[in-house]
């Protein structure tokens, strides 16, 4: 497996994924038979990015956002999965998701794995076994999901989704887009505690907690 490139303004942040990584290389080793990380690079965000994503032939990129949510870092996230379209991205926000920032929507097509910034270190660690089973596969093919307990689930994408009602894979639709309760209450002309109580049931049938969980598993099964 190539390279990773860790992107963040904070060096303990780096220090922190750069131990975690190669905690879990061997869990990657075991499921792929390959090295999961060959080397772990960290830039800054004023740092010579393009230069280093080139130069070591990087597979995947991990970005600490934490406040530099803005235009520059889509329009940098961008162009980097335009011009290195087999680059896996993981990005860690923020734990509050807000709904209202323009910036969200447009960030969740973009990345291939979105993860709590205060998430714990056995779901960070799942998450970056999930970034080198990408690295190998791809997202059509990896189907096994990871419970919050750690242990594999081996159930398929269609048996996982198929437990939805059709209104609840709408609402599920909506919110990996980053819609509001009320504004998909306003698009599907119903309250917005109907709206809620539909997420609700929607993240107990998924098993995932928030909309960052749920966008997750929604990415590495190829819905969005």
């Amino acid at each position: 497996m190539s390279s990773i490139l860790i992107l963040s303004d904070d060096y303990i942040f780096g220090e922190a994924i750069t131990v975690l990584l190669k905690e879990v290389k061997s869990d990657v080793s075991t499921q792929v038979k390959k090295d999961a990380v060959t080397d772990i690079y960290f830039v800054t965000w004023r740092g010579s990015i393009d230069r280093t994503l080139a130069a070591n032939r990087c597979s995947a990129l991990i970005v600490n956002i934490h406040d530099n949510l803005n235009a520059r870092t889509i329009s940098l996230l961008n162009r980097i999965k335009r011009e290195y379209p087999l680059i896996r991205i993981m990005v860690f926000v923020n734990e509050i998701v807000d709904y209202q920032n323009p910036f969200i929507p447009v960030l969740m097509p973009i990345c291939d794995i979105l993860v709590n910034r205060y998430e714990s270190i056995p779901g960070i660690k799942r998450n970056l076994t999930q970034l080198g089973l990408l690295m190998q596969h791809g997202p059509t093919r990896l189907l096994n999901r990871f419970s919050r307990s750690g242990r594999i689930m081996l159930n398929s994408t269609d048996s996982m989704f198929s437990a939805l009602s059709k209104r609840e894979r709408e609402v599920m639709n909506y919110l990996a887009q980053g819609e509001s309760p009320t504004e998909i209450a306003e698009e599907l002309y119903v309250s917005p505690k109907t709206v809620y109580t539909h997420r609700h049931r929607i993240y107990a049938k998924l098993g995932v907690r928030n909309i960052i969980e749920l966008h997750k598993i929604m990415r590495i099964s190829a819905i969005i």
